[in-house]
């Protein structure tokens, strides 16, 4: 399957809400997004994306674009925001976890929390 993609992101930093449409330019369509939130930690000073909802259109789950939708996302944050820690869902369904647990392993500075995965650049970036 050749196919690319292109995340949109947009941030709100006055409501701090964020949303990442990603579309596959050969179909010129979204196929999936991600939406959260964003504070920052008032000890650190550090901003945290927190992730509210993702979604993916079924006929692209279950091969890895779920994963690269994730990385894409993440990345482009963290590119804006070099500080920044991003943070998953506290409430993750099957393919959610899935994709954290699959960046856990491929990434050193993903880690699993006790109720969350967490992404910072801590160490170096993914």
């Amino acid at each position: 399957m050749n196919q690319f993609f292109d995340v949109n992101l947009s941030i709100d930093v006055n409501d701090g809400k964020w949303i990442a449409s990603f579309k596959d330019v050969n179909i010129e369509d979204n196929i999936g997004c991600i939406e959260g939130n964003m504070r920052r930690n008032k000890k650190t000073g550090i901003k945290i994306f927190e992730i509210d909802n993702s979604d993916l259109t079924d006929p692209y789950r279950g091969k890895g674009i779920g994963l690269f939708m994730y990385e894409s996302v993440i990345k482009k944050i963290l590119n804006i925001f070099p500080n920044a820690e991003f943070r998953s869902s506290t409430n993750l369904n099957e393919f959610s976890k899935g994709t954290w647990k699959c960046m856990v392993k491929k990434y050193y500075n993903v880690e699993e929390m006790t109720s969350q995965f967490v992404v910072s650049r801590k160490k170096e970036m993914l």
